[in-house]
Formats: C-alpha cells, sequence, structure tokens
C-alpha cells in the first residue's frame, strides 16, 4: 500500500522569519491554523522540540459531526522538528474513537526564501484514512492564505 501524501504550497509577501514566527506564538498559531468554518480553544502550547499542543476546534454548523464528540475536533500536536525560519514539523494525533480517523498524520512545512517572497510548502503524511483528501487539501491552501493574511503578505 502506497503512502498517502497531501499537500499544498503557496508563495507568500513576507520573510521567512515572520512566517517561522506565526507557528510559534500561541494567538498566531490559533489566527491561521484555525479551518474557515470552525471557532477554537488552546489547551496548552508548548512550541519547543518534543513539546506539545492540545487543541479544540468547534464546527460553527452545530449539526456538524466532530471527530471527538458533538461538533468538536480534539487533538493533540507533538513539535518533533524546529529548524529556525526553515522547517517546521509536528505531529496530529485526534482524539477520537472512530477507527478512520486514528493515525498519527506529520505535517510538514518548510519556508524557502525567493528573494521578495517565501515558498511555502506542506506535506501531510499518514493522513487518516476518514479524511477526503480533495477537501483536506484544499482546507491547507486555505491554511496558507489564512497565514498570509496573518503575516500581511496577502497580494
Amino acid at each position: 500500500m502506497t503512502e498517502r501524501i497531501d499537500e499544498a504550497n503557496l508563495m507568500i509577501s513576507a520573510p521567512q522569519e515572520t512566517l517561522y514566527q506565526a507557528f510559534l506564538k500561541e494567538e498566531a498559531f490559533k489566527s491561521w491554523f484555525t479551518p474557515n468554518d470552525m471557532t477554537s480553544e488552546i489547551e496548552s502550547f508548548d512550541p519547543t522540540e518534543g513539546g506539545t499542543f492540545v487543541v479544540n476546534l468547534f464546527y460553527d454548523d452545530e449539526e456538524a459531526t466532530g471527530k471527538t464528540a458533538g461538533n468538536t475536533d480534539r487533538f493533540t500536536g507533538t513539535f518533533k522538528v524546529l529548524n529556525p525560519y526553515n522547517r517546521v514539523v509536528f505531529d496530529i494525533d485526534f482524539d477520537t474513537e472512530d477507527e478512520q480517523y486514528k493515525a498519527v498524520m506529520e505535517q510538514e512545512w518548510t519556508l524557502i526564501d525567493q528573494g521578495n517572497e517565501t515558498e511555502v510548502n506542506v506535506v501531510c503524511r499518514n493522513v487518516p484514512d476518514g479524511v477526503d483528501q480533495t477537501e483536506h487539501e484544499r482546507a491547507l491552501i486555505l491554511n496558507l492564505y489564512r497565514l498570509a493574511d496573518y503575516v500581511g503578505a496577502t497580494e
């Protein structure tokens, strides 16, 4: 069986340093990492290698079914690699009893200097079977646009 990889990328008009900091500051991360149709609550956030973060995502649609309970998706992330200004890697482990979402997904974010812009790539490995690939890649692109908006680099 071939490992499924979901990915997205975007050129953002901001320096690598600014983008990298958006991964390390709790309010920044919450701002751009929360999907458009959700609100979030961060229970804990330790942006160090080996540090964890716990996030609750709540669907705006009260009727939506979350992966955890009710309209909630809860997950624990673990920062695996923090390579200043270049690369951030973390795992996401959903708090769920649903077998189709029981997998530890790795997200690797790379920041590549392109002069006046930074190429931001995200690659997700070991994506849970229950996550639709087309919807997930669309969500990743939207994450990138929210990141660009957060750093004030929307074109």
